[in-house]
Formats: structure tokens, C-alpha cells, sequence
């Protein structure tokens, strides 16, 4: 695995995601108001089903090249691209709040793509030294760990008679 996305890869999981989409598109244009046998016997329902092979066979190519914590993020907008075609193509509604929350996936996906990958942001985040260090690091000694204050110590240590002097 190389580590990193190149374009070819990019496009790659940007199929997916569309096979992912027609699949669950195909999916609900299968799916009625009759028993799950009814959908098994419609054309579409297999179509979504061919669809979800491709997919497969690309998201393994996929991970072949690039690491899970990159592609996966990628993959989210999946979520983003079936609100928009469930609204395109069966005039499904969508309010403001679900729309905000689906546009919301986006800024996330990013954020997770870019930490997943330290090196992409730490010119960002980590400024060079400009110099090596002149000294070493100073460490002070921890004070004693004491139970019984210093003074009580000293007065119990110095005191040589049995007899207390009160």
C-alpha cells in the first residue's frame, strides 16, 4: 500500500460512491408496500444488486492502494449525493434542518481525511527550529515526600531526654 491518494484512486472512490448511490436508488424503486418477494422478483432490485458487486470489487481495488482512514472519509459523501437523489428523482422533501445536517457531513469528512494524514497539515501546525538548543533541559529535585512538617522532624530528632520538656 503506498499510503497516499492519487488521482486515478480519487476517481476511483468517486465511482464508488455513484455505484453506491445507483444502488440504493435501484433499491428503492425496488421497494413497495409487498412482501420482500415481490422486490426479488423485479429487474431493478437485481440491477441494485449488480450495482453493489461493482462496488465491492472497486472498494477492494480501492483499499489495495490507499489506507482505510483515508478512503473511508472519502466515502461519506455517499450520504450527501443519495439525500440529493432521493430528492431529485423521487421528489422527496427535504427541510432546511435535513438539508443542513446532510451539508454538515461534509466539513467533517474533510476534517477526518486531513487528520488522518498528520503530513498533509503539519507545515500548518509545526514551525522549524530555527536553531539547535543551546543548553540541556534543567531539571530541579522534587522535594522530599514528608508525612510529619520539618519543624516537628527536628524537634523529635534533637530531643535526647526520655522526658518530654514542656
Amino acid at each position: 500500500m503506498s499510503g497516499s491518494l492519487t488521482l486515478p484512486m480519487l476517481g476511483l472512490i468517486l465511482f464508488c460512491v455513484l455505484a453506491e448511490t445507483a444502488r440504493e436508488v435501484c433499491f428503492k424503486q425496488a421497494a413497495s408496500e409487498n412482501a420482500l418477494l415481490s422486490a426479488l422478483t423485479k429487474p431493478v432490485t437485481w440491477l441494485g444488486i449488480v450495482f453493489w458487486a461493482v462496488e465491492l470489487l472497486a472498494w477492494t481495488a480501492v483499499l489495495e492502494h490507499v489506507p482505510l482512514s483515508i478512503a473511508f472519509p472519502l466515502m461519506a459523501l455517499s450520504y450527501v449525493v443519495i439525500v440529493f437523489a432521493g430528492a431529485l428523482i423521487f421528489k422527496e422533501n427535504i427541510n432546511l434542518r435535513h438539508a443542513t445536517a446532510t451539508m454538515m457531513i461534509r466539513p467533517r469528512m474533510i476534517c477526518c481525511w486531513l487528520l488522518s494524514n498528520p503530513a498533509r497539515i503539519s507545515p500548518l501546525l509545526i514551525r522549524p527550529m530555527s536553531s539547535e538548543p543551546t543548553s540541556a533541559p534543567i531539571t530541579l529535585p522534587a522535594p522530599p515526600n514528608r508525612l510529619v512538617p520539618p519543624r516537628i522532624t527536628a524537634a523529635i530528632t534533637d530531643s535526647s531526654s526520655p522526658v518530654p520538656h514542656w
